[in-house]
């Protein structure tokens, strides 16, 4: 069945993945991707994003990444966030990343939260702001032991002491 053979091809994808053939795991991940499994889609868009061992592709990534959203993946949808604020491949757009973060955050996923935080506090590019709720996704992905939400606290923190 489907299912099971998107499982299958995820599953070689690490194991070579883990051998160090990246090239061919991603393949691996793209055909998990096509049969269903968001996991193979996420996996295969981080590598493709990074660009370590194969060439850097970030309109891939931003597929994939996309794939794996709808694929109800939380990690999904914060790298298509990431890539929407860093403006790779495509033009920074806050506003594009926030949706992506919090639909990454609804689905359980602490970098989203910790995203949507950052740029609800911050307001970046003209995105909404909303300090109140950018600090409560910020602080609840810290409870959650994302380190990087409890840094972006720290750094926040005059800043919000401060009412600026």
């Amino acid at each position: 069945t489907a299912p099971e053979e998107a499982k299958a091809a995820y599953r070689r994808g690490v194991t070579l993945q883990r051998l160090g053939d990246v090239p061919r795991a991603i393949e691996q991940y793209r055909v998990a991707c096509e049969a269903g499994d968001p996991r193979g889609c996420l996996s295969a868009a981080d590598n493709v994003r990074a660009g370590t061992t194969v060439p850097q592709d970030f309109a891939a990534a931003i597929r994939l990444y996309d794939r794996a959203c709808e694929g109800n993946l939380g990690a999904g949808c914060s790298g298509a966030g990431y890539m929407a604020f860093k403006g790779l491949g495509q033009s920074a757009d806050a506003s594009k990343a926030l949706k992506h973060y919090e639909d990454g955050c609804a689905l359980g996923d602490q970098s989203g939260c910790a995203g949507a935080g950052n740029i609800l506090i911050t307001g970046a590019m003209g995105a909404r702001r909303d300090r109140a709720a950018g600090a409560n996704l910020l602080r609840g992905a810290c409870e959650a032991d994302y380190d990087w939400a409890c840094d972006r606290l720290r750094d926040l923190g005059q800043t919000l002491k401060l009412g600026q």
